[in-house]
């Protein structure tokens, strides 16, 4: 008897085990099916419905079974979306892999309006959508919130993940500098509606006031610059660590040097998190910083190797979110009659935020960069209609159930996975039409400085004429009379501006007819007009890359490095030292033959298995 209530005792566990294999084996057929299905999509060309789309309803017609059949608990249990898992497993590679493919130049060119579209733009978003769910509540037409919760809800549907526009722009094409500020917007929006969630949550428990709203401002600075700073730090660390390393060891080992390449990033997610910091500002700048730093520094197969690598584990976790999306929705237990009317208020507030964001931002940014590189009316458009709502926000509104309780929670969850179903399906649908619709392949408009307005600029800064002045500027004593003369210093471009600024300098020192504040006065205009040309590309080109990834080619037209082999995999520069093939061992007589059949008496070259 003892035995058998011994062999008795672990049944529950064991029963527990098979059910979680049972969850997991659904699962991966899904996954496998979705897989699949994106790809029959690609071949018949199916652009009226989004693979993301098609995967919501895959995961949705399960959910519907599962529900319909009355599927235990132990089996919906690990079927349901965890967003402990999302932000944990699936949301990095993600983030990452963004980051790591990301076309650096277009992004930092575009970065001033990424920032006034993610950081300005998400605020006026959640505000927006807050007021209009609570002005909704207070005259009864949908479940009423306190404003608290409203506004916490307006920043969690603020979040957008424009994945399905993303994979069409890709597939077509569109105008980098549209691409880069979709994608911007959407990694840097998370960041910031996650962080605006957190602090709406303490305002819950603190109460608000003008004191918590500043030091709210000041925790987020401090978030996304701590964050961005412990990314770029694992992305220099891992540069340094792969240049020292570099040589046959690690040609030898190339997993292992792969191995590596993935750890660094999810090392700079976990300590953000860790820090309480911003997990994804971290991953996203840890990947671009890599892409730039690390990856001249790793071996050929490791270089081949490590995109798909990372594209894989997006595909896989993008995939698998989705499913959990869909699967969700029928296993979703609050009233459905309450919460239809609440989302569709919330997707009216969703609309009238995106607008309030985009045309005043936009607007803004075009003024501040005034003639060069305005961002055109059609990608605002485009911008518009690309905020659709995805996995960020379905994992916030999981997160409310428990940070809000369980009744306000399910109504946000409820309704958040409703919008972004719609927005998927609906707005992610027409994404192929909109792009011929909006013209979004054309090329951007930059606008050149004439160059007879440059001579005239430089001559009214440096103090020439057209008459043919000296190019001196000089200054009026009291008497009327002219002091000598600072000489001049035109800056051409950032290096030749750096080679000639020290004698210049020791010029302008050693010059006997200026007095102090006059040397003082050169120096500081020639070391501005070198300050006011210089980019980030610059300093990264002259002091930041010679040392970490010194080995990366110039890009072609750059010079020198025109003709350096190119990665076919990810189009960066490559260096590669490839030795000429050794002859082929063609046999005496039947290079006779050979020299006998061509009309040039050249060899056919044969290739030897």
């Amino acid at each position: 008897m003892a035995d058998a209530g011994a062999s008795d005792a672990p049944a529950p566990e064991a029963e527990q085990f098979a059910w979680e294999n049972g969850a997991f084996l659904i699962q991966l057929v899904c996954l496998a099916s979705a897989l699949v299905m994106g790809l029959v999509m690609k071949h018949h060309a199916v652009h009226w419905l989004p693979e993301a789309g098609a995967t919501l309803l895959l995961g949705i017609t399960v959910g519907c079974v599962m529900w319909a059949s009355d599927a235990t608990a132990h089996l919906t249990k690990y079927v349901d979306f965890n967003e402990d898992i999302f932000f944990f497993l699936l949301l990095p590679p993600i983030i990452f892999e963004s980051g790591f493919s990301l076309e650096t130049k277009s992004f930092f060119r575009n970065f001033d309006g990424i920032c006034a579209l993610a950081f300005v733009g998400t605020g006026i978003s959640t505000v927006v959508v807050g007021l209009v769910v609570w002005l909704a509540g207070v005259v009864g037409a949908v479940t009423a919130l306190s404003m608290t919760h409203c506004l916490i809800f307006g920043a969690i549907v603020s979040a957008t993940d424009p994945v399905t526009v993303l994979a069409v722009f890709a597939e077509l094409g569109v105008n980098p500098d549209l691409f880069a500020l979709v994608f911007g917007e959407s990694v840097l929006n998370d960041a910031v509606a996650i962080v605006l969630y957190r602090t709406l949550l303490d305002f819950t428990k603190k109460g608000a006031s003008i004191w918590s709203t500043v030091e709210a401002i000041g925790f987020f600075l401090f978030v996304f610059v701590g964050s961005t700073l412990v990314g770029a730090f694992f992305a220099v660390a891992a540069a340094a660590f792969f240049r020292a390393m570099k040589g046959p060891l690690l040609e030898k080992n190339a997993h292992v040097e792969s191995s590596l390449v993935m750890v660094a990033p999810y090392c700079a997610y976990a300590l953000a998190e860790f820090l309480e910091l911003s997990g994804i500002v971290a991953i996203l700048f840890c990947g671009a910083a890599m892409a730039h730093y690390v990856k001249p520094n790793l071996t050929s197969a490791t270089r081949r190797d490590a995109g798909v690598i990372f594209k894989t584990l997006a595909t896989l976790a993008e995939t698998f979110v989705f499913l959990y999306m869909g699967v969700g929705l029928f296993l979703e237990s609050g009233d459905f009659s309450k919460t239809v009317p609440f989302a569709c208020v919330a997707l009216v507030g969703c609309v009238v935020g995106r607008g309030l964001n985009i045309f005043p931002m936009t607007k803004a940014v075009n003024r501040w960069r005034g003639r060069k590189n305005p961002i055109p009316v059609n990608h605002q458009n485009a911008l518009f209609v690309s905020g659709l709502r995805g996995a960020v926000a379905f994992a916030l509104a999981s997160a409310s159930v428990s940070d809000l309780g369980s009744e306000v929670g399910t109504t946000l969850r409820t309704a958040t996975l409703m919008i972004v179903i719609f927005t998927v399906l609906f707005i992610g649908g027409a994404t192929h039409s909109l792009v011929d619709a909006f013209k979004l392949k054309e090329a951007s408009a930059w606008y050149a400085i004439d160059e007879e307005e440059v001579d005239g600029r430089l001559d009214r800064e440096w103090g020439g004429s057209e008459g043919g002045g000296d190019g001196y500027r000089g200054t009026l004593s009291e008497s009327g009379a002219r002091d000598a003369p600072a000489p001049e210093f035109r800056v051409e471009n950032f290096e030749s501006g750096m080679n000639r600024l020290g004698g210049h300098l020791t010029d302008i020192r050693g010059d006997g007819d200026l007095n102090l504040s006059d040397k003082w006065r050169a120096a500081a205009q020639a070391v501005g007009a070198v300050a006011n040309i210089t980019t980030f590309t610059d300093i990264d080109k002259r002091y930041i890359k010679p040392y970490l990834a010194p080995d990366t080619p110039m890009k072609p037209g750059d010079g020198e490095g025109a003709n350096d082999a190119t990665d076919a995999t990810t189009g960066d520069g490559v260096a590669v030292s490839i030795p000429p093939p050794p002859p082929s061992p063609v046999p005496a007589a039947r290079s006779l033959a050979m020299a006998d059949e061509t009309d040039d008496g050249e060899m056919t070259p044969v290739k030897f298995e």
